[in-house]
């Protein structure tokens, strides 16, 4: 479990929805809300593939800060949390950077062939913070 969160940020910084998709197990589910792209449902890795490409392609991660509440382990397969965790994303079309502030429930199981991989894993985005426009 230690290494997952780790391995996420990586290939959420580099953009690669494809390593990210192998982070979901094969019947997973994926759902937003409040996030610039707005509402959205993916229900297996391939839709969670898609949806997480055509995000990266419009958005890149700056830098993501994890939430301090630890993954509650149950019976060493199974793990969940619900924490907070901060964003900053930068559109790829240029304009500013937003500091997003994201409530997300995740649920893990460990699957004995792929490591951890989320079941389901559903995030709000509660504040949305832009730095006000340079005066001149």
């Amino acid at each position: 479990m230690d290494d997952f969160f780790p391995t996420y940020l990586a290939l959420l910084e580099a953009g690669d929805a494809d390593g990210l998709g192998l982070l979901y197990a094969e019947q997973a589910v994926l759902t937003s809300f409040g996030g610039p792209q707005g509402t959205s449902w993916s229900v297996g890795r391939d839709q969670i593939v898609a949806g997480l490409a055509a995000a990266l392609k419009d958005f890149e991660v700056v830098i993501e800060v994890p939430s301090t509440v630890p993954y509650d382990l149950r019976g060493g397969t199974l793990a969940g949390r619900l924490g907070t965790f901060e964003s900053t994303i930068r559109p790829r079309a240029g304009g500013p950077e937003a500091q997003l502030t994201v409530q997300a429930f995740e649920v893990l199981a460990l699957s004995p062939t792929d490591g951890w991989q989320y079941l389901s894993d559903q995030s709000q985005v509660l504040k949305v913070t832009t730095p006000p426009p340079h005066q001149t």
